[in-house]
């Protein structure tokens, strides 16, 4: 009769090290990032930025925003509010502090809203088809599109490495070329087609990026919360 010595009978098992391992394998949760792109509100025109303020409508497109983002909270429709980044350009800022207004119970951590100059507006790549009016110079396009994919690398990524607990969701508040360049970048379409959609002032668009990297819109434009005769784009 043939018998197992110790040494044998111990390779038939798993040793510590390996059962950590499995262990840790299966509870590792999967972290998803979503991403929510609010379009600042309606504007006034002007020569300068800082006179670019929100007009009457825009402040309230912009409350309007904010409870919307209150109730998706709240409802988690969305997962919890991580992070928070506004363009420093006038509008996207007031914006971003009408909406924060109505931010009552988000969580976010007041070190996690900050402003970020990589999501000012922009010329973000040349269109295809060109617009008949609007033509940047190869310099702006150049110079703006490396902010811009500066900004996308930043932003539009997997979740934090660091971050083991739960899924969550980072705000944007900027403008209707970033969020257009954005939602194509992501979805690996032709970003030179971002002129061919439209996302209305303080609407909202949503990016999911799972934790494989794969990357599904759930939403773009949405201007629902909004009363029908304040949308403007």
């Amino acid at each position: 009769q043939v018998t197992k010595s110790e040494d044998s009978a111990d390779t038939d098992t798993d040793t510590d090290t390996e059962k950590e391992g499995k262990d840790k394998k299966k509870s590792k949760k999967r972290i998803n990032h979503q991403i929510i792109l609010i379009r600042h509100g309606e504007y006034e025109s002007a020569d300068a930025d800082h006179k670019r303020v929100l007009t009457a409508r825009g402040r309230e497109q912009a409350v309007c925003a904010g409870k919307r983002l209150q109730e998706l909270v709240d409802a988690r429709a969305i997962h919890p509010i991580k992070y928070v980044y506004f363009s420093t350009m006038a509008r996207a800022t007031e914006t971003h502090q009408l909406i924060q207004s109505q931010l009552t119970n988000t969580g976010t951590a007041p070190h996690n809203i900050n402003p970020c100059s990589m999501i000012r507006e922009g010329a973000v790549c040349p269109p295809s088809p060109p617009h008949s009016t609007w033509k940047p110079s190869d310099e702006d396009f150049e110079k703006d599109g490396k902010r811009v994919e500066a900004a996308f690398a930043s932003h539009i990524s997997r979740a934090d490495p660091t971050e083991e607990e739960s899924s969550y969701t980072t705000v944007l508040v900027c403008h209707g070329n970033i969020i257009r360049y954005f939602v194509l970048k992501a979805l690996q379409l032709p970003v030179n087609a971002w002129l061919r959609t439209s996302v209305a002032n303080c609407s909202i668009s949503s990016l999911i990026v799972h934790s494989d990297g794969h990357v599904s819109l759930r939403g773009h434009g949405d201007s629902g919360h909004l009363n029908a005769k304040d949308i403007t784009w």
